[in-house]
């Protein structure tokens, strides 16, 4: 069997209600020719971060950066449903601070993997920033 190549991606998600994007982030994460270098979320309260990074730990990936949209107030409950339930099981923390505003993590991951792809499941608004307030190519 050849070996296949790797794929750098990069995913920008409003992960919380709805259990696609968890279900999303599970696939991205088992599967052996991705690697998921950086993770955006919007709007990026501190209970989606805290199920990104739950996540990440529960596969293995504490090293990948979580940024979220910055300056927004983060006191609304964006996580909801069998994503709570899934995390009072787990004994995980209900609520975690990103690692960045997620332009900064878009950039800094294209910087350091231009070929990467891009993956998205929510609103774009990391990616606006990211356009608005940098030079680097998408």
């Amino acid at each position: 069997m050849a070996t296949e190549k790797k794929i750098d991606v990069l995913w920008d998600t409003d992960i919380g209600r709805d259990p696609d994007d968890f279900l999303a982030g599970c696939f991205l994460l088992s599967r052996p020719e991705i690697r998921l270098r950086a993770i955006t979320i919007a709007p990026g309260d501190r209970d989606q971060v805290a199920l990104a990074k739950f996540l990440l730990r529960e596969n293995g990936h504490n090293d990948i950066p979580v940024g979220t949209v910055p300056d927004r107030k983060k006191g609304k409950k964006s996580v909801g449903g069998c994503h709570l339930r899934l995390m009072d099981w787990y004994k995980a923390e209900p609520l975690a601070d990103a690692d960045g505003a997620g332009w900064e993590i878009l950039a800094n991951a294209l910087r350091a993997y231009p070929d990467a792809i891009l993956f998205t499941s929510g609103p774009l608004n990391n990616v606006g920033d990211l356009l608005r307030k940098t030079d680097v190519a998408v």
